[in-house]
């Protein structure tokens, strides 16, 4: 017998019997199910961030996400939030290249104003000024975002370690039964 219970250990799913009691038999379709997304979470997250650092455009992320991920009722939860993570991840990498970009425009501008006489000058300080603007604003997005960044990859770990706690504390009670 005491074999048989190893066994158990290394099996992937709960066999739900028709002799199972009702709320035995949801909590076994319960850890199948979160066992399966667990699963599926594991195996195409690095998939995820793969689509997310091609250097694509938002719509193209969104086509491969969508032949990655069919969209179904009852979506995977896991793989969601990862989602978002990697969004904003993104949202940050790009606003930081859209960053580097103004201020190389604000040095090349500042050149062209010490070159230029007259009305252009005014011009060019209204362009540096605007682009000057842009980043501080940028700037402060950025910290936002950041710390958007860090709460929600801190409550997906929470999440993650959570569930997988519940997990083997339930698989440990029904095989107790």
């Amino acid at each position: 017998m005491k074999y048989l219970n190893k066994y158990v250990d290394f099996k992937e799913s709960f066999d739900i019997s028709s002799t199972d009691a009702p709320d035995e038999k949801l909590a076994k379709e319960e850890i199948n199910s979160t066992e399966e997304n667990l699963k599926e979470y594991k195996e195409k997250k690095s998939m995820i961030e793969q689509i997310f650092s091609s250097g694509k455009d938002a719509s193209e992320i969104d086509t491969e996400l969508k032949k990655l991920i069919p969209e179904t009722d009852n979506s995977n939860s896991f793989l969601t939030d990862f989602i978002k993570i990697c969004t904003v991840q993104k949202e940050i990498e790009d606003g930081k290249s859209s960053s580097e970009e103004d201020n190389n425009k604000i040095k090349l501008f500042s050149t062209q104003k010490k070159l230029s006489a007259g009305d252009k000058v005014s011009t060019i300080g209204a362009k540096i000024s605007q682009i000057a603007d842009r980043v501080k604003n940028f700037a402060k997005i950025l910290t936002q975002k950041s710390q958007e960044l860090t709460n929600l990859m801190s409550e997906h770990k929470e999440k993650i370690s959570q569930v997988e706690q519940e997990l083997n504390q339930s698989t440990k009670e029904i095989k107790s039964e």
